[in-house]
């Protein structure tokens, strides 16, 4: 259970710098770098990005081929203040 919470942490300190360094869509060069940064801290294999902005990353597993899965998400944010409190 105690390798979770550190996990939890980590995961709060990357949102929270996310959300402090905000970034317009197709603008996305600092928070790219800094999402590279953390992937490849933990050995995730990072791929050719034909595009400016974007991460794209590999996990493999030790089983061998097998089924795959795809996880997507955008990385733009809105730039101005919250309009809601923020909850750790």
């Amino acid at each position: 259970m105690s390798e979770h919470i550190d996990i939890d942490h980590e995961l709060i300190t990357i949102r929270h710098y996310l959300h402090a360094h905000p970034e317009r869509s197709f603008r996305e060069f600092g928070t790219s770098i800094y999402l590279t940064d953390q992937l490849k801290a933990h050995g995730i294999e990072i791929l050719h990005n034909p595009l400016e902005t974007g991460v794209v990353g590999l996990i493999q597993g030790e089983a061998g081929p097998g089924p795959r899965i795809g996880l997507r998400a955008d990385i733009d944010g809105q730039i101005g203040r919250a309009s809601c409190r923020e909850r750790v």
